[in-house]
């Protein structure tokens, strides 16, 4: 639903005069860019990015990205007011939510106007939507919030409206005007279209019958076939597409007297996106009379038939193939292209999105390894801070995995488990881990005392030096990596074990003599230290800086 904003957004700033444009834009225009391609239409923009290498980690180029746009607009709300309008807010989904918030949360957020819409009846439907609307009670503390219910007109103004639209006719026709206001739903312009079309003496006047769907039909039946046949394509669609895609299905060349023709019946509207005019369907009852209508049949054919049209034409979208494949119930052209867009939602940081994909592409059996789509569907979870539900992913992907690979997944898993709040899962899987790679699990507490009093005393004779070494075998590293995901993962209900792993993982991690991860035990024993006061500020202070210089 942002895509909107961001088109408008690239084509205000390209039409900027250069000497203005400098100061409004972003630190990390190249993870901005990556986000919104779009935005790569703004030379300025380019040369920011340029040379500008991006953050490494998925959800630091996120969060780059995200505080990127909150600062380009903080700057053109500086100098100008601001105002951003979103429509259809309940097609949101949860990846555009977090921009939001990432946008609008306090201090600093940017002093702009925020106008949001949705539909009523999307309420309780979309979890998008209910987070949205929780984010927006959230922010209320230090914004302004308004909310404003456009509510249908009541019973007696529908009537007055139809009465008004039917003129002298109204006065011999009450009946007319009550079934046209019940008909109506509250909505002005359904009241419009009711009374035209009743002043065309085309209604049913011996049954009585004036319905909405009798006015939709009734219009479309004047049309030509080719005219309809224009209709289903934008219905089944679901939302604005190219004139030239929609002819091409369609059958059409040249259409423009018959598309001006059905811009006066408000069958359809132009949207305008970039330097490119949509077609879309005047309003979405039109959409679901005309669906309602149409075969099974007929439209898995019109979904076959955009498929193919939208997979010829140039900057096809995956994502959409995806859907229309699907929808026409060929799993192989969806088959062909839903790892791309699985690939498209992560390259966009769409993390949720992307996961959804890699786990349609398991659905339709892609030729890529089971466990290794699996161990992305937990990746694209984590990114998005779900935690559990990434664990159950990569526990998964132990099952269909080769056996080089399990330990790494099962302590993939055992690590977000255990973080997240699933001791019994994590534990089990933590112990198998352990098992692995030949490293014990104390089972008593008092094991566990014995076992870490026996490992500090070890690293206090031993110390911290070490020696880089350039080839460490992958069965040490795994050993390291089990230990600190043992370390981590129990230091929040079981702190004696926790710290037993603690010591372990450092003496690995300094006889394996890799660099990072000799980095990253000497920090856990830092904090370690830190926190209950051991040996003084100074021994703490120099493992901080021993671990800065292995990570420069």
């Amino acid at each position: 639903v942002l895509d909107s904003v961001v088109d408008e957004l690239s084509r205000w700033l390209s039409l900027m005069p250069q000497q203005e444009l400098g100061s409004l834009l972003p630190t990390h225009a190249a993870e901005l860019l990556r986000v919104f391609p779009v935005l790569r239409s703004v030379p300025a923009l380019e040369r920011r990015s340029a040379g500008r290498p991006e953050a490494g980690e998925p959800q630091e180029v996120r969060r780059r990205a995200f505080m990127a746009l909150r600062a380009l607009l903080g700057a053109i709300a500086d100098d100008r007011p601001l105002v951003v309008h979103i429509d259809d807010l309940h097609w949101a989904d949860v990846d555009s939510v977090a921009l939001l918030e990432q946008v609008l949360h306090a201090p600093g957020a940017p002093a702009m106007m925020l106008v949001g819409s949705f539909r009523s009846e999307a309420l309780g439907k979309s979890a998008a939507l209910t987070e949205l609307l929780s984010l927006v009670e959230r922010f209320s503390v230090h914004g302004n919030v308004e909310r404003l219910e456009l509510a249908r007109l009541p019973y007696e103004d529908c009537a007055r409206l139809a009465a008004l639209s039917l003129g002298d006719r109204a006065e011999s026709s009450p009946d007319v005007v009550r079934r046209i206001a019940e008909e109506s739903q509250g909505l002005p312009f359904f009241v419009s279209e009711l009374s035209a079309w009743q002043r065309t003496a085309a209604a049913d006047e011996t049954s009585g019958l004036i319905s909405l769907d009798a006015v939709i039909q009734g219009r479309v039946d004047e049309l030509p076939a080719e005219g309809r046949a224009l209709l289903e394509v934008l219905c089944v669609a679901g939302g604005p597409l190219p004139i030239r895609v929609v002819e091409a299905v369609a059958g059409l060349a040249d259409a423009d007297a018959l598309r001006a023709r059905l811009r006066v019946a408000k069958l359809t509207r132009t949207v305008e996106s970039g330097e490119r005019e949509l077609l879309d369907i005047y309003h979405g009852r039109i959409r679901d009379s005309l669906l309602g209508s149409l075969e099974s049949s007929r439209q898995r054919g019109l979904h076959a038939r955009l498929a193919t049209a939208l997979e010829h034409g140039e900057h096809a979208d995956p994502g959409v193939l995806v859907e229309h494949f699907l929808a026409a119930g060929d799993d192989a052209g969806a088959r062909r292209h839903v790892l791309a867009a699985a690939e498209a939602a992560e390259r966009g940081l769409a993390f949720l999105r992307a996961a959804g994909l890699f786990r349609r592409a398991i659905e339709l059996g892609v030729s890529e390894a089971r466990w290794q789509l699996e161990r992305s569907v937990g990746d694209m979870l984590l990114a998005a801070g779900h935690a559990a539900e990434a664990a159950a992913a990569f526990a998964n992907a132990v099952h269909h995995a080769p056996a080089d690979e399990r330990t790494a997944l099962r302590s993939l898993a055992a690590e977000h488990f255990l973080k997240s709040g699933g001791e019994t899962e994590g534990l089990r899987l933590l112990r198998e881990s352990l098992t692995d790679v030949k490293l014990g699990y104390p089972e008593t507490t008092a094991s566990a005392v014995v076992s870490l009093l026996g490992n500090r005393a070890r690293l206090l004779l031993r110390g911290t030096k070490f020696e880089p070494r350039p080839d460490v075998p992958p069965s040490e590293l795994q050993r390291i990596d089990v230990a600190f995901v043992a370390a981590t993962g129990l230091a929040m209900f079981d702190v004696v074990r926790a710290a037993d792993f603690g010591a372990r993982h450092l003496l690995l991690a300094l006889d394996g003599g890799e660099p990072i991860r000799i980095c990253r035990a000497l920090l856990i024993e830092a904090s370690g230290r830190a926190a209950v006061e051991v040996r003084g500020r100074e021994s703490i202070e120099g493992l901080v800086r021993t671990a800065e210089s292995l990570a420069t």
